[in-house]
């Protein structure tokens, strides 16, 4: 269900001090803070989502991977398109 890699563009990660890999590998993301999933969602290019609500709900890498639709819009996504491209980022 979800793909042994998330591609995804460069960028800096300015409040961590580190680079958000192109190519990211699951054990990575599961390990992954709330701070890490928004600077990962800040980054990524077509999403009309705000990264701070990542923070807030304290979503880490785990429950970034397991997180439905429906989850989604009770974070406030409330653009399909937003929601069904986070979730291509995150399955296969």
């Amino acid at each position: 269900r979800i793909a042994s890699q998330l591609f995804i563009e460069s960028q800096e990660s300015k409040s961590l001090g580190s680079k958000v890999s192109a190519s990211i590998n699951l054990e990575d993301v599961i390990k992954w803070t709330p701070d890490q999933v928004s600077d990962w969602i800040k980054s990524l290019k077509g999403l009309d989502i705000s990264p701070k609500i990542f923070r807030k709900k304290k979503i880490d890498g785990k429950k970034l991977l397991a997180m439905s639709i429906e989850e989604m819009e009770s974070l406030g996504i409330s653009q399909p398109s937003s929601r069904q491209l986070l979730k291509r980022y995150l399955e296969d």
